[in-house]
Formats: C-alpha cells, sequence, structure tokens
C-alpha cells in the first residue's frame, strides 16, 4: 500500500480536507498542498475519486477568502489539478472538476478575482477562465479580461 493509500486509509485526508477551511493560514495553507499532493500522485482513478470527495469545492471555496497568499495558491493548485485533468484518457474527468468547481462558486469568485487589486492574482484568475472555460460553458462576462485593455 502507498503512502497515499496509507494516508486515506488513516483518514488524513478527511483532516486536511477540514483544516484547509481554518482561519489559520499556515495550516490552511499547509492542508491544501497535502490536498494537491494527493490529487496529482495517484492514478486517474485515484484523483476521480478525491474529485468526488469533494476536494475541488473545498478549493474553490478558497478563492473567496481575504488572504491573497491563499487565493493565489488555490488558484495554481486548481489550475495545476485541472490542467491534470484534462490530459487523462477520462475528457469527462476534466468537465466534472470544472461542474465541481462551479458547484463551491467557483466561476463567480474567478470572475470577482479578474478585478483583484493583487495584479498577480487578477491575472492568474483572468487566465485561469480563458484556459479552463469555454464560451459554450460559461456567461461571456467571464471571458472578460481586464488585462487586455490595459
Amino acid at each position: 500500500m502507498c503512502i497515499r493509500d496509507r494516508c486515506m486509509s488513516k483518514g488524513i485526508l478527511a483532516h486536511a480536507r477540514l483544516l484547509v477551511k481554518t482561519s489559520n493560514r499556515v495550516i490552511a495553507e499547509e492542508a491544501m498542498w497535502v490536498i494537491y499532493t494527493a490529487l496529482t500522485s495517484g492514478s486517474e482513478e485515484q484523483m476521480e475519486k478525491l474529485v468526488q470527495l469533494g476536494v475541488i469545492e473545498d478549493l474553490g471555496m478558497l478563492l473567496n477568502t481575504d488572504d491573497v497568499s491563499i487565493q493565489g495558491n488555490a488558484l495554481k493548485i486548481l489550475d495545476e489539478v485541472i490542467n491534470r485533468g484534462k490530459s487523462v484518457k477520462n475528457k469527462a474527468l476534466h468537465r466534472e472538476m470544472i461542474n465541481k468547481l462551479d458547484e463551491s462558486n467557483g466561476a463567480e469568485n474567478l470572475e470577482i478575482l479578474q478585478f483583484h487589486k493583487n495584479e498577480e492574482i487578477s491575472k492568474m484568475a483572468s487566465r485561469f477562465i480563458n484556459e479552463h472555460y469555454k464560451m459554450e460553458d460559461v456567461e461571456c462576462s467571464l471571458l472578460f479580461d481586464p488585462h487586455v485593455l490595459t
């Protein structure tokens, strides 16, 4: 049994999902990286199981925090994980990830983050939307990139 499987069987991922919601930034960020490692180091089937458990929604909710560091890390992790979802054989997994993100108000949070006062967060959110959302999937307002005009 690999370390990831032992961690899941011992409930560590469940604890990480709880800790990611804590107000302690250091703990929340470490919990995010536990989730990230679980999502990116396993097989396609393991990644699909984690997505079904709700880890994408957990990360999506972090986009609505006031902490720029948490927002940035959540964007980076979501981007990399969803990119991995694109590359697997099961193309429905990528769509499921986007749907799960939307269930946590991810699209709305991303739209708001496009206008964030922190330019890096703003650009990351715009890139994320342009890369992971298609015209037929979302409202046109989500595809507006404020950096095109500057």
